[in-house]
């Protein structure tokens, strides 16, 4: 069973074109039910997963006080190259259904940017992830020799042609502070109409 990191972006027009109905989730409010909505669709296909603890949502549930994260971690446990199938079909729906979504895969100090892959692409990565996994387990590496692996794994990602992004580099920051600008200005508005209403 390998484990699948992935980050969940939003559209920021979706987070414009939000109701802001909801003065916790503001934009991010029809997001995060389409969140919900993948979860249950995850769990009817029999694709474990668990949700990434946050100080503002902790397995989905809001904590008082705090704002929900702008971009939420999700991590599927895949079996067989059939979840990681029925897994891509769920994925590929919800990038689908609101334009700029994005699906980024999270592994060591890169992310695998999978929002326009292909099936079998997909399954390649699966197959990538799986390999190392399985490498990893049966030899605990030295730090120096885990160095070693992850240059290996993310030279064999770039031959197969997967876009790898730096998620500390100044592009990627300014998209992550762009989505979370747009969110809290969201969550501001819907908490100023909560309160003249």
């Amino acid at each position: 069973m390998i484990k699948i990191h992935l980050a969940a972006w939003p559209s920021i027009q979706e987070i414009r074109d939000s109701s802001l109905e909801d003065a916790y989730f503001g934009g991010l409010k029809e997001f995060y039910d389409s969140i919900e909505e993948l979860k249950v669709k995850a769990t009817n296909a029999q694709v474990p997963f668990e949700m990434y603890m946050d100080m503002g949502v902790y397995h989905g549930r809001r904590a008082f006080g705090m704002v929900p994260p702008t971009i939420p971690e999700i991590i599927f446990f895949l079996s067989s190259s059939g979840i990681a199938v029925g897994l891509y079909k769920l994925l590929r729906l919800w990038v689908d259904s609101k334009n700029g979504r994005k699906i980024r895969v999270k592994t060591g100090d890169f992310e695998i940017e999978t929002t326009q892959i292909s099936e079998k692409k997909f399954l390649k990565l699966y197959d990538i992830l799986y390999a190392k996994q399985k490498s990893d387990s049966e030899a605990s590496p030295p730090k120096e020799m885990d160095k070693v692996a992850k240059k290996k794994l993310k030279q064999i990602l770039l031959s197969e042609d997967f876009t790898l992004l730096d998620p500390d580099s100044k592009e990627q920051d300014h998209e992550r502070f762009a989505v979370y600008l747009e969110a809290m200005k969201s969550i501001d508005k819907a908490r100023n109409k909560e309160i003249k209403d």
